[in-house]
């Protein structure tokens, strides 16, 4: 009969810290996001951070592009700096992010943070996604004179991001199991709740 209190026992404990997980993500889902800026904006290892468009290339940077797209690959790669605000009185967590960037409503790449994530109550928290993707893989189909200016003017010159958007979806793990949270969320440079 010890025994099997201790099974029960044992049992409620499992479920009582799983309900627990499950609402550090419920409460993770409802925090508020936004993204704050980009940087470090490259493209076929030119720093095209503060780059408008292809004419603000100098001669030997719109070389390098241009070389790059004659071989058929434009890499492209920058940082977005996602923030987290939790506005909870209980700690919202997550064991995974994945994410979609997009580039003027364009899928460009998707990705994962495979990081766990705790925040505490009121508290706010920066992640940075490093986004690299090659433009003319993500946008078959496209001329290879349209391919560059996807690469310019991403951000305004302050950082805040003008063409690219970002989709999340957070997961916490419960014992062995992962569990995502259903749908995904659409981030703006104001904080707001999915």
């Amino acid at each position: 009969m010890k025994r099997s209190s201790i099974i029960v026992f044992i049992a409620f404990l499992i479920v009582l810290g799983g309900c627990a997980t499950i609402k550090e993500l419920k409460n993770f889902a409802k925090c508020k996001f936004r993204y704050t800026n980009i940087t470090q904006t490259q493209v076929a290892g030119v720093d095209v951070t503060k780059v408008m468009n292809y004419k603000d290339l100098n001669f030997a940077d719109a070389a390098k592009v241009g070389a790059n797209l004659v071989q058929g690959r434009l890499p492209l790669n920058f940082t977005i700096n996602l923030q987290v605000n939790n506005p909870h009185t209980e700690l919202a967590a997550m064991n995974k992010l994945d994410w979609i960037a997009f580039i003027d409503d364009k899928e460009l790449v998707n990705g994962v943070l495979n990081k766990r994530v705790e925040i505490g109550p009121g508290q706010t928290t920066t992640l940075p996604l490093t986004v690299t993707a090659d433009l003319i893989q993500a946008f078959k189909g496209e001329s290879k004179d349209k391919i560059p200016t996807y690469a310019f003017g991403l951000a305004e010159k302050d950082g805040k991001p003008r063409r690219v958007g970002m989709k999340v979806k957070p997961t916490i793990n419960i014992g062995k199991m992962a569990f995502a949270y259903p749908g995904w969320i659409t981030l703006s440079q104001d904080f707001k709740t999915e």
